[in-house]
């Protein structure tokens, strides 16, 4: 069956003194004076299953990790028919590597200043070219940005679907939500570590 896979990153609270590669800094609140990083998988739909999870090292680079990930799925699941991004990926590379793989993606956009301009001259749909940097070489990726209000919410994406009704986008982004409920509840159980091994 055609799957629909949702990407997160998950933090785990740590509580030592010591750092290392795969402790990001954090405010010391709570006591909590760093994070464990990770990217996880899920298979959402009726029912949220978490696949898979990767730690994230210091100076990770999301379109490695998430190019990591979808191979591993693309071993298991004949047909990904889309993928669900939060705001926390939106860059240029990590759209530019779903694009290249020919796989549909919709991401949620963080409402910036650009974003904003948009909402006020009234844009339904748009093209918005952005730029990235590959290392060695400046790239650019013309990306489909789709403006929904519903409910007096302004709902910003960034997709690479095509949908008959502005609805059905934020129909399929909601297929992803209790995923981070599903984070909290099991952050209840969890011991308070101070191991550095992530």
């Amino acid at each position: 069956m055609p799957v629909t896979l949702a990407f997160d990153i998950h933090d785990e609270d740590f509580y030592g003194d010591t750092r290392g590669i795969w402790i990001h800094n954090w405010t010391g609140e709570h006591g909590v004076t760093g994070h464990f990083k990770y990217l996880v998988m899920s298979l959402v739909g009726h029912e949220k299953q978490q696949l898979l999870a990767i730690p994230l090292h210091i100076g990770y680079n999301k379109k490695d990790v998430l190019l990591q990930l979808l191979r591993i799925a693309q071993q298991f699941f004949k047909c990904i028919q889309l993928v669900l991004l939060d705001r926390g990926f939106y860059a240029g590379e990590v759209l530019a590597l779903y694009q290249e793989q020919n796989i549909n993606y919709l991401l949620f956009v963080p409402k910036n200043k650009r974003m904003q301009k948009y909402w006020k001259e009234g844009h339904d749909y748009l093209y918005h070219t952005l730029k990235y940097n590959t290392g060695n070489t400046n790239e650019r990726i013309t990306v489909k940005h789709v403006f929904v209000e519903y409910e007096k919410k302004q709902w910003t994406f960034a997709t690479n679907l095509v949908l008959r009704k502005a609805l059905h986008y934020i129909i399929a982004y909601k297929q992803r939500w209790q995923i981070e409920t599903n984070f909290r509840v099991q952050q209840e159980a969890y011991i308070k570590s101070k191991s550095c091994h992530y």
